[in-house]
Formats: C-alpha cells, sequence, structure tokens
C-alpha cells in the first residue's frame, strides 16, 4: 500500500488542533511530508486540514481556505491522484485567490486607491469627524469649512461608498446605511459589516478565524463594558480595512483612520501614514518590523465581524 504525502509550495502555520486559533506550533517549511490524516470541509466547507509528521512531531495545517489552496497530496512516488479533491491537488502557484473580477457589482481596486489621497492632511478625531467630499443620499460635515479631521468609522465609509458610488449611479445611500456605518444603534454592534453585505458592496465572512481575503472590512471589538451585564455595551471598537494576509508572515496590511500604530489619521497599522508612502504600501511591507499579523488581530479585537469587499483588479500590496 502506498505512502500518502502532502507536498507544501511555502511555509504555512501549523496548529495543535484542526482549527487556527488552536495552539500554534510553529511554520512548517515547504516540502514533503506524511500525510496522517484530513478533514475536508472542516468545520465549514471553507477550509480543509491536514495533519502531517514534522521533525517536531505531529501538527495540523490549514490547506485550503475557500478558493485558496495551499498545498498537493499524492501516493508517493506516483503524481497526484486524480480521486483528490481539487482543492488539495492545486499547488499554491496555480492557486487563484479570492477574487471578485467576473462580477458586476465589483470596483477596480485603482478607483478606492485614488480615493485615499482625499484624506491627506486629515487628522484623527473620533468625536467631531468631517468628509472631504459629499455622498449622496446624506447630509454630512464637510471639510473644509470644517476642520480636517475623522475617525475610523468616518473613513471607512467614505471610502467604500464615494468608489461604489462613482461606479454604478443607481447605487443606494442613505440616512440608515450612514447610522449602520456610524453604529447608532444597539441592536447591531456589527453594523457598518452588515451595511455593506446589504448594500451590496461585500459578501460576509462566516469564518472570522480564518486568514481574511483582500480587501476585508472588519468591525472588532475588544471587550464588553461588564460581563456581568447582559446586553452591555461593547467597548474598544474599531472599523478598518484589511487590504491583504501575508501567508507566510501571518502578517497584515491594513487601511485605516487610527489615533495608535504610528498613525495620526489614515495609513497603514505600524507602517505609517498613506500620505508619507505616496499613497502606496512599501514593497514588501511583510517584512517590516512591527507589522501585526492576523494573530494579533484576532487576540485584540476578540469580537469581529467581517466582509469581503468585491473589488478587482488587485495589485496595491504587491501580493497577486
Amino acid at each position: 500500500m502506498s505512502t500518502q504525502h502532502i507536498t507544501l509550495s511555502k511555509k504555512l502555520m501549523s496548529f495543535a488542533d484542526a482549527d487556527t486559533g488552536s495552539e500554534k506550533k510553529g511554520f512548517v517549511e515547504a516540502g514533503d511530508y506524511s500525510l496522517l490524516s484530513s478533514k475536508l470541509n472542516f468545520p465549514s466547507e471553507d477550509t480543509d486540514y491536514a495533519q502531517i509528521e514534522t521533525a517536531g512531531g505531529k501538527v495540523w495545517i490549514c490547506t485550503r481556505w475557500k478558493q485558496n489552496s495551499y498545498t498537493q497530496t499524492h501516493d508517493s512516488p506516483a503524481r497526484p491522484s486524480e480521486d483528490q479533491p481539487a482543492s488539495l491537488l492545486d499547488a499554491i502557484g496555480a492557486v487563484s485567490r479570492i477574487n471578485f473580477d467576473n462580477d458586476d457589482k465589483a470596483v477596480e481596486e485603482s478607483n478606492l486607491v485614488a480615493i485615499v489621497k482625499d484624506y491627506d492632511g486629515f487628522a484623527y478625531d473620533l468625536h467631531h469627524p468631517a468628509y472631504p467630499y459629499d455622498l449622496k443620499g446624506v447630509n454630512l460635515p464637510i471639510a473644509p469649512p470644517k476642520p480636517k479631521q475623522n475617525n475610523c468609522c468616518t473613513f471607512a465609509e467614505g471610502l467604500i461608498v464615494k468608489a461604489w458610488s462613482d461606479k454604478f449611479p443607481d447605487f443606494e445611500w442613505n440616512n440608515h446605511r450612514h447610522g449602520q456605518m456610524m453604529i447608532f444603534s444597539t441592536d447591531d454592534y456589527f453594523s457598518p459589516v452588515t451595511a455593506a453585505v446589504e448594500s451590496g458592496m461585500g459578501d460576509m465572512v462566516d469564518d472570522v478565524e480564518a486568514a481574511p481575503a483582500p480587501w476585508t472590512l472588519v468591525q472588532g471589538w475588544k471587550s464588553k463594558k461588564s460581563d456581568d451585564i447582559p446586553g452591555s455595551m461593547w467597548s474598544g471598537g474599531h472599523t478598518f480595512i484589511i487590504v491583504d494576509h501575508h501567508p507566510e508572515t501571518d502578517k497584515i496590511l491594513t487601511l485605516e483612520s487610527n489615533q495608535a500604530f504610528g498613525l495620526n489619521g489614515v495609513g497603514f497599522r505600524k507602517i505609517g501614514m498613506a500620505s508619507a508612502f505616496n499613497h502606496q504600501p512599501p514593497a514588501n511591507w511583510w517584512d517590516l518590523p512591527g507589522v501585526w499579523t492576523w494573530a494579533q488581530i484576532k487576540n485584540s479585537y476578540k469580537a469581529r465581524a467581517m466582509a469581503t469587499l468585491k473589488v478587482k483588479g488587485r495589485s496595491w500590496s504587491g501580493l497577486s
């Protein structure tokens, strides 16, 4: 009986269990490994896991997330079996990362990037934000004459709503949607994500533990003000966009308005203001020290909702 092997075309994080939230066991280098067990479409149809034998012992790796497949399996020394699920046959070099290139409701990444420069000179202010332009369907404070300042919610709304409004004349936005972006109601603490999905700008992410797709809108909360009071207000909330995720390092490229992590306005977390880099992420941003990982995001914003924005023609992050 032939031995099943699995080939990793690039370095992947390993875990104690078939769960990216379980104990991390370090990175597994690219190469061939003995395949001990696999869990397909587990714990949802979006992910596959495999248990492999390494020099450090048995570990689990995530071999697929949605359309992103990271490995191929085969009976050594034969070539991969055609009976294997397609998600485990595709090597990483042939993988098509989730995209919306054929989606009629998607906007070009270049359109979003072009809008970022409109926020040059905007400092962060939680309580008195303004917008650099009008948005259809709502009456908003505009800077100037208002001071050039915004916050995380107003930037996220201003960026994506303008992009979709400019692209689609029939795109609808109104006071209700604006209220969702501002989280005016305690009925839905994740309403910015709800607004993006309901308006057609994005698709809801079912597995918020899995590594994010490019251009993912995130509404995160750090904790409740009191865990002893049911329904109490969440605290430490933040609305931001993950432009991309670098799987080998687990680092993420954010686009956000913040007054922390080296920012006072719009920029990239722990990298700097967007204007400082001519609105272009630095080359190989994942190699810069201090850039946050997906694990850090999950640990900081323990309550999350996410939507994958329908963005096509991606190249801004430097990852294909």
